[in-house]
């Protein structure tokens, strides 16, 4: 598969229907984002990368102003069918989250579910982080992302029972020979299984002090990382693997306003 914006287009359905296929993503990903975030009503937010609009439908029903952008016009075009046939009030625009202005600078909120990833150098990865910080420069407010945890689970197959697995490379290496240790930079091949069949997409390995200078360098203030934990109906002991070692984070810093 191509490793850009256009080779998300094809996976729009498979996207928007793993909350249900995937265990931690229904019983863990989504309560940890939705306790993270705290009450929404009324509250701006961009979904930056919202991919088909998952997250976004999620946060326009607990009571948020919602604009989606995504760089796959593929996925913009699946979250607009879901809009038109469900009417949430959202807004969706076809946008990259590294090289273009993010649609207003107003916003209270900026969710990135693993956008940071996708930053193939540290100047896109710092690029995402002014978007999502041009975005938040009239109100301040807080970003909120789920990126992949730089100490996560390197052994093979760690993930498998959950429905994906992660393998780590060097970017040059025609071989892709699995590397144990990864570093700033490296490939990280993604393969996820759903309804009988696979899809593969590419990220990138970013440390800790990565992000969080990329962070500081557009200008957030309180970086915090934090575990996600497992909602009221999960089934720990199904999930205890993943508790134990969750292949993504939270990240969340803040934004003061910025003097006009």
């Amino acid at each position: 598969m191509n490793d850009g914006p256009d080779s998300f287009d094809d996976l729009a359905e498979a996207y928007a229907g793993s909350a249900d296929e995937l265990p931690f993503r229904r019983d863990i990903e989504i309560p940890s984002l939705l306790t993270a975030l705290g009450d929404l009503t009324g509250r701006r937010v961009l979904d930056l990368g919202c991919g088909p609009g998952l997250h976004s439908r999620l946060l326009a029903r607990a009571g948020a102003r919602v604009t989606g952008t995504d760089a796959s016009p593929g996925m913009i075009a699946w979250a607009r069918r879901q809009e038109a046939r469900e009417p949430l009030g959202i807004t969706y625009e076809v946008a990259d989250a590294g090289a273009t202005e993010p649609p207003g600078r107003d916003f209270d909120t900026v969710l990135a579910v693993y956008v940071l990833p996708y930053a193939d150098t540290p100047d896109a990865l710092l690029a995402m982080c002014r978007t999502a910080r041009t975005a938040l420069s009239r109100r301040g407010g807080t970003l909120l992302a789920a990126t992949l945890n730089p100490d996560y689970a390197t052994t093979p197959g760690y993930y498998r029972r959950y429905g994906f697995d992660l393998t780590a490379h060097r970017p040059h290496d025609p071989a892709r020979t699995p590397v144990p240790d990864p570093r700033d930079g490296d490939t990280i091949a993604l393969r996820t299984w759903m309804v009988g069949r696979h899809f593969d997409v590419t990220a990138r390995y970013w440390s800790a002090a990565t992000h969080e200078l990329a962070l500081r360098t557009a200008g957030f203030t309180d970086i915090t990382w934090q575990r996600p934990t497992a909602g009221p109906d999960a089934d720990h002991t199904a999930l205890a693997g993943y508790l134990a070692t969750p292949h993504a984070l939270l990240l969340t810093a803040r934004a003061t306003p910025t003097p006009a």
